[in-house]
């Protein structure tokens, strides 16, 4: 009875497989997530890459910070010389 039920399990796995799929092709997901990064940007807060899908910013001057949550913002409005630090020390 067991060499019956081994034979479908087997035919199911074999046939489950893609035939000619590339593993190097990119998925249209990870190419959108790419084109949303913008150069070298990055949250002062917790350090995230910059993604243009992102709604929070705060605005100083001429100068517009962007944040990856409203917890990052109001962490960066609390205290903004604390974080100005930071990237000064990086750039």
């Amino acid at each position: 009875m067991k060499k019956f039920m081994i034979l479908p399990v087997a035919a199911m796995l074999l046939l489950s497989c893609k035939p000619g799929t590339d593993s190097n092709a990119e998925a249209p997901a990870d190419k959108d997530k790419k084109e949303a990064k913008a150069g070298g940007k990055k949250d002062p807060v917790c350090g995230m890459d910059y993604d243009t899908t992102w709604t929070e910013f705060a605005v100083s001057n001429t100068d517009t910070t962007w944040f990856c949550s409203p917890h990052c913002k109001e962490s960066y409005t609390a205290n903004p010389a604390k974080y100005n630090k930071k990237e000064d020390k990086k750039g």
